[in-house]
Parts: structure tokens; C-alpha cells; sequence
């Protein structure tokens, strides 16, 4: 027997459905088993099924944006803030991972299930394509001005982004990674990381001779003042977009907004305006819900006691240490630190029952890993990030925009790939399989071939349209984005309807 679509729709009893949905088709769930669910609870009333996944996916995603632009976003701004960390190099770490943890998050959860190198592929890439085709293609027609990059987002950012995708295709050809070949990906974004800091240690001297080598006119100074407020606007425009919806004149999903902002509100410490009192009624519950996702599968309820005996220490050092008015605590920072991981946790969470969803939704559909990885859930971490983007350019900061969403697709490709790969070579203590272009599994792979080579192309004419145009991106390619992105949607979309049927 296997967990496919062939047995689950085969005459077999309930019965037999729910011992196999018990069994083997468990090692496909992370943390809900929808197998047993709809076969041994719901009678195998799987139709029902549909329209209730199609609702968790977009509860998901709302659940995941909301959370990390009013928690993980605010509380990593203030940690680069507090340790004087430069604008350039925040965009690489901290800030990169405020805008691609969705991403990376998801690519380690996904190592759970027995695809998810599939899985991880087509969300990486998909969010990838997604971006540097309709997200640029949007935002270059939203600007409210004439859009001039940087030289260094060509000749660094997306040479970086080609590198890194070149990388891949070799390991495809190759067929597997080894721990030193997963490794090798975290080293890409070091790497870019050095750059950035060797960049910004000679930023006076190094930048200007460097653009006078590659562009014959000068970058418009209004451009390098954007620069050195790119990171701080960026976030309070992305903040008062969350402001302005909290009075749910947008009425789509004020609804599931309220218990979301209640779960959050008592779940994790707040990130602004922290009151001491929610501070600390919110460190019980929030260490519980740490241990409850982390923990062992054989939860000690033993384990509990220890948890508030150390809440009430905790509480009790922030009651007699918190000063008072609108001071801030030396320990503040820790705090700020102890919110990103919790919203960290919560993300892992939530990556993991939308990989449930979808892994059972792929069954009953039929379905590829790759298809889905790289539309619904590509596009909903990077949909976030498009909108803040599209958003930016209509305040006239549209190179912030496309370097940051950028940042953040390079970001969630090294990071969450490197580490997902490091994650299965050290379980399983063996190299990860990558036949991409296996002859006997080409049919297989043809959708995430396609969709890496896609991301290329749109790499490589995105590069050598900025140098022929001098770095000025018109709506001449917005235009050819567009075109590229439905032709590729369209093409893959057919392929997975045709392999399912």
C-alpha cells in the first residue's frame, strides 16, 4: 500500500484508509495529521476538505504577515538600531531576515516531509520569480518617479542572485549534495556579507570611483540621500501601512485580524510601547508555546512547573527593575532578541500545518510538490514583501523597494536552502538527492526546471538591461516582465493539470 491519491480514491473501507492514514501516511504531516482527520474522524468526506484548506492557506498567510510586520519587523529594527549595525549591512542580515524568514522558515520545515527538497525548490524559486517578474514589473509602474538603481544592486545584488542559481543547476546535474556542497550556499551569502562591509568600510571613496568606471552620467544625489534613509523609511512606511489597516476601512479580513491580534497580543511580549505589566503576563505564555511546538512529542506536563517558576522570577526581576515613565530597561534589548524568537517559533509553527495542508491537498489533487511550493506557498511569503514594495515605489522610494525585495528572495535561497540541506544531511548522515535532470526523472522535474531556468533568464535580462539602459529601469520592462511571468505561470499550470489528470 502507499499514501496516494490512487488508494484514497480506490474502493478500499474506511477502515483500511484509516489504519494506512495512521501509519505510513503520518510520516507525510508535521504537526496535523489531515489523513487521519478527514478518514477516521470525517468518514472520508474529503470534498469538504477543499474549501476548508483553501481557507487555512489564506489564514496562514494573513496570520504570517500580520505577525511579522507588528512583531519580528519592529523588534529586529530596534536590534539594528541598538547595535549600530550600518544600513547596508542590516539590509543583509537582520532586516533580510525580517523579509525572507517566511521563506526560510518554511524550506527548513519542509525537510520534514519525504519531498521536501521539491517543496523548497518551488517555493524558493517561485517567490524568486515572482518577485523579479511581477513585483519589479508593478512597482516600476507604480513609481511616481523615473526609477534609477544603484550600479551596485546590478553588478553585486543580482550577479550574487545568478551565481547562487548557476550554483544549483550544477548541483541538479551532479544529482546530490553533500554536507560540504550544502555548506557551500551559507558560504555564497558570507561571502556577499564580506562585500557588503568591505563596500561600506570605502563607501566614500570606492562607490564613487566604481560608478564613474560603469555609468558615464552621475546618480541623481537625490538617489544616495534615498541610500542612507533606505532602511529606516523603509520600515515606517511598512509600519504605517499596518497603522492605517488596524481601523479596518479594509474590511477583507478585519474579521480574522481581531483573534489574531488577540493570540499575538498574549502570546508574545509586545514590541513597541511596551507596558510592563503585558510584559510580564505575556512570559508564561509565551515560554509554554516555545516548549509546546520545540519540545518533545511526549510533552512532560511536569514541565510546565518549571516554566512558571520561571516565569514568576522573570516577572518578579522586571516588576522591581522596570524604570519608570517612558524609559527604557538596559535589558531591553534582550527582550527585543527574546520577541524575535518567539515570532520565530510562531512562523515554524505556521509553516508547518501550511506544508500539512498542502501535502494533503497535493494527494487529493494530484498535484506536483514543486507546483504548489511554487505558487500558492512562493506566493504567499513573498505577496508581503510585493505589497510593501508596490507600496514604497508609490511614495517615490521604488530602488528601496526593489533592492530590499530582492534582498530578501537572495536571503531566503542561500539561507533557508543552505540550512534546510544541512538539516537532511545531518539526520539522515548521507548527501540529499537532486536528480533535476535524471532522464528517467525528467518528467518529474520538469516544472522546477522550468522555473529555475525561468528565474535565470529574468535574472540575465534584468542584468543587461540595467548596463544598457545605464541603470534606469523604464516600463519597456515592466512590460516584457509581465509577459514573461503569465507565459511561465501558464506553461507550468498546464504541466501540473496534464501530470495530475
Amino acid at each position: 500500500m502507499s499514501c496516494d491519491s490512487s488508494f484514497f480514491f480506490s474502493d478500499s473501507n474506511l477502515e483500511e484508509k484509516c489504519q494506512l492514514a495512521n501509519s505510513l501516511c503520518a510520516q507525510n504531516q508535521i504537526f496535523i495529521n489531515y489523513y487521519s482527520i478527514i478518514y477516521c474522524q470525517l468518514n472520508g468526506h474529503w470534498a469538504f476538505f477543499i474549501a476548508i484548506a483553501i481557507l487555512v492557506v489564506l489564514i496562514i498567510f494573513r496570520f504570517m504577515s500580520t505577525l511579522v510586520m507588528l512583531y519580528l519587523t519592529p523588534a529586529i529594527e530596534f536590534i539594528t538600531d541598538k547595535l549600530n549595525i550600518s544600513q547596508s549591512l542590516s539590509a543583509v542580515t537582520l532586516l533580510a531576515l525580517a523579509n525572507g524568514a517566511g521563506d526560510v522558515v518554511t524550506a527548513i520545515v519542509a525537510t520534514e516531509t519525504l519531498d521536501g527538497i521539491s517543496y523548497n525548490i518551488g517555493s524558493l524559486y517561485g517567490a524568486g520569480f515572482f518577485v523579479a517578474t511581477l513585483v519589479v514589473s508593478i512597482t516600476i509602474i507604480n513609481s511616481q518617479t523615473y526609477i534609477v538603481m544603484k550600479s551596485y544592486f546590478i553588478w553585486r545584488d543580482i550577479l550574487f542572485y545568478i551565481f547562487a542559481t548557476i550554483v544549483v543547476i550544477i548541483y541538479g546535474i551532479i544529482g546530490e549534495l553533500s554536507l560540504i556542497d550544502s555548506s557551500f550556499l551559507l558560504i555564497i551569502y558570507f561571502i556577499l556579507i564580506i562585500v557588503v562591509i568591505f563596500q561600506d568600510k570605502f563607501s566614500s571613496k570606492s562607490k564613487k570611483q566604481f560608478d564613474e568606471l560603469l555609468i558615464d552620467n552621475p546618480l541623481d544625489p537625490n538617489e544616495t540621500q534615498e541610500s542612507e534613509q533606505i532602511q529606516q523609511q523603509s520600515q515606517n512606511l511598512h509600519l504605517d501601512s499596518i497603522n492605517n489597516q488596524q481601523s479596518c476601512a479594509d474590511k477583507s479580513f478585519c474579521v480574522v485580524d481581531v483573534p489574531f491580534r488577540f493570540i499575538l497580543k498574549y502570546s508574545i511580549p509586545p514590541s513597541t510601547q511596551v507596558n510592563k505589566y503585558i510584559l510580564i503576563f505575556t512570559i508564561f505564555p509565551s515560554l509554554s508555546f516555545i516548549y509546546f511546538v520545540l519540545g518533545s512529542n511526549n510533552y512532560d506536563p511536569y514541565a510546565y512547573l518549571y516554566i512558571s517558576s520561571i516565569s514568576m522570577i522573570l516577572a518578579i526581576i522586571i516588576y522591581t527593575s522596570y524604570p519608570q515613565g517612558n524609559d527604557l530597561p538596559n535589558y531591553y534589548l534582550y527582550i527585543q532578541i527574546y520577541i524575535t524568537i518567539v515570532s520565530l517559533v510562531w512562523i515554524y509553527c505556521l509553516s508547518g500545518i501550511l506544508i500539512d495542508t498542502l501535502t494533503f491537498f497535493g494527494m487529493l489533487t494530484n498535484l506536483s510538490n514543486s507546483y504548489l511550493g511554487m505558487t500558492i506557498i512562493a506566493m504567499g511569503n513573498a505577496l508581503p514583501d510585493g505589497i510593501v514594495t508596490m507600496t514604497l515605489a508609490k511614495q517615490g522610494y521604488a530602488v528601496m523597494g526593489i533592492t530590499g525585495a530582492y534582498f530578501g528572495q537572495i536571503f531566503g535561497l542561500l539561507v533557508g536552502l543552505g540550512i534546510s540541506l544541512i538539516k537532511t544531511n545531518l539526520k539522515t548522515g548521507a548527501s540529499v538527492k537532486f536528480d533535476l535532470f535524471n532522464q528517467d526523472l525528467m518528467q518529474q522535474n520538469l516544472i522546477m526546471i522550468i522555473i529555475i531556468f525561468s528565474t535565470l533568464f529574468v535574472l540575465i535580462i534584468t542584468f543587461f538591461y540595467g548596463i544598457l539602459k545605464k541603470y534606469h529601469f523604464a516600463r519597456d520592462l515592466s512590460v516584457l516582465l509581465i509577459l514573461i511571468y503569465v507565459l511561465v505561470l501558464s506553461s507550468i499550470t498546464i504541466i501540473a493539470i496534464y501530470e495530475a489528470v
